[in-house]
């Protein structure tokens, strides 16, 4: 199968395909606000009717931002691609963040492995209250410091001694 690869600005070409899942208004606005900073290249996938398979929320992003797109129609794909394709797809974890920033030899984050290697009944999430002295879930509404590369850890030592003193009522609790 060949494929060509298209690009336009007239958004009156394409529809959703019906059946496909709602557009999630959190994930259309974090995505607007990146390619805001970074319009990364990543073209949409149409059928020959010019509905979208995948990158529905690409395409109302670039739409808000008055950006071209790029696309590629591949004949005779329907609701079953989408189906497909949306199932096998997964997002980065926190835990994929960390061993990528961990292999690309970022400190805090290789401090951070080490801490979570010393200290594994806590989890990421735990690891990260214990480390950074911050509501987790509330830093993450304000901006996706850990997944965008800025962690910075107050102070290794005095959290090793926190995880200490909190893995000390283990014994207490389940």
């Amino acid at each position: 199968m060949q494929y060509e690869l298209k690009q336009s600005s007239d958004y009156s070409m394409f529809t959703f395909m019906k059946g496909n899942r709602n557009v999630n208004p959190f994930n259309l606005k974090r995505i607007i606000e990146s390619m805001r900073v970074n319009p990364l290249f990543s073209p949409i996938m149409v059928n020959e009717k010019l509905e979208i398979i995948d990158g529905q929320h690409r395409f109302l992003a670039s739409k808000e931002l008055g950006l071209p797109f790029y696309y590629i129609v591949v004949n005779g794909y329907s609701i079953n691609e989408v189906h497909i394709l949306n199932t096998n797809s997964s997002n980065w974890k926190r835990l994929d963040y960390l061993q990528g920033y961990v292999d690309l030899g970022l400190r805090p984050y290789i401090k951070f492995k080490e801490f979570m290697d010393m200290f594994p009944i806590f989890g990421i999430k735990a690891s990260l209250h214990i480390v950074t002295l911050k509501n987790v879930n509330q830093e993450k509404s304000k901006s996706n410091y850990f997944e965008n590369g800025d962690l910075k850890m107050f102070d290794f030592n005095y959290a090793g001694e926190l995880a200490n003193k909190i893995s000390d009522f283990g014994m207490f609790y389940e």
